[in-house]
């Protein structure tokens, strides 16, 4: 069985994107993160505010 799923990072009450999750379920767990900007080198990644600001 094949996970994939996104990683986020919580800092100073902001969310951040980390990167995607692969894994691979054959009687252990085996996790990799890699991070966003190998994926998707030309994406921007802004960061998501977890509290709205006012």
């Amino acid at each position: 069985m094949v996970i994939l799923a996104p990683v986020f990072a919580l800092k100073d009450g902001v969310i951040h994107p980390v990167g995607m999750m692969e894994g691979r379920y054959e009687g252990t767990l085996n996790l990799a993160v890699m991070p966003l900007d190998q994926i998707m080198p030309a994406l921007r990644l802004d960061s998501v505010p977890l509290i709205p600001q006012t």
